[in-house]
């Protein structure tokens, strides 16, 4: 249990409202499995004809390198980690066993630690299909934390939309990667819809919020609103000194 002071700001009809709510109690129970159990991913064909990854670097880590054609087309590496911060967007790089084949690549992150791979929790997903070295970039979810299970799956002929159903020629691999909160953040880009941002000890703030955004700011220390922060009519952001998730 701990106390968490909160400040509520909202926009409407360019008045500005504010509501300090003086403490909040809350109490967290964590229920979830230290061991999850990740559905297997299908291939009719598999990787028998080189449609495959062959390595996989993500911000300089190398997670899989001239791995082949897996038995079932389907392999977990769990030997290396990649340290990422959450809410930070990074490069990485796929090879393919085949370099002259095709294939369509679709990533996602289980960032609430569930065992599944939801929709929700897509990162990336190329709609035509790609040539090797496939360079891409990935942002890694606010609210990540700990050690996650990331999961690649690569395709031929068909986009890969589901981290487990048949697919007939492909491979898909799994990694780990270690999801740390940032120090500091600072955001200057606009956010639309529904977003939370999370720094062990500051926030910076200089962006737009759209009109009907819904923003959640939470550090562990101070939340600095700078010239340039403009919350449009219709807007909501909370401002939470409680830092990151467990």
């Amino acid at each position: 249990m701990y106390l968490q002071p909160e400040i509520f700001i909202y926009m409407q009809s360019n008045i500005l409202k504010i509501l300090i709510l003086q403490v909040a109690f809350f109490v967290f129970i964590n229920q979830k499995s230290a061991a999850q159990s990740y559905c297997t991913p299908i291939y009719s064909d598999g990787c028998g004809f080189d449609d495959g990854i062959s390595s996989f670097t993500i911000n300089g880590t190398t997670l899989s390198t001239n791995s082949g054609c897996s038995t079932g087309a389907f392999q977990f590496y769990s030997s290396n980690t990649a340290s990422v911060y959450a809410g930070q967007s990074y490069n990485f790089s796929v090879n393919f066993i085949n370099a002259i084949n095709d294939e369509y690549v679709s990533i996602w992150i289980d960032a609430d630690k569930d065992g599944l791979f939801d929709m929700s929790e897509l990162v990336l997903q190329t709609n035509t299909p790609v040539t090797e070295p496939y360079n891409g970039n990935i942002t890694i979810p606010a609210n990540a934390s700990g050690t996650l299970r990331m999961r690649i799956r690569v395709s031929f002929e068909n986009i890969a939309t589901d981290p487990c159903s048949e697919y007939i020629w492909g491979e898909t691999e799994d990694y780990l990667l270690n999801v740390s909160c940032p120090y500091s953040q600072t955001f200057t880009q606009a956010h639309n819809g529904t977003a939370t941002m999370y720094a062990s000890s500051l926030i910076t703030a200089s962006n737009i919020i759209s009109t009907g955004a819904n923003i959640t700011y939470n550090a562990g220390a101070s939340i600095i609103i700078q010239p340039g922060f403009l919350a449009e009519s219709g807007s909501i952001f909370l401002g939470k000194i409680s830092g990151c998730p467990n």
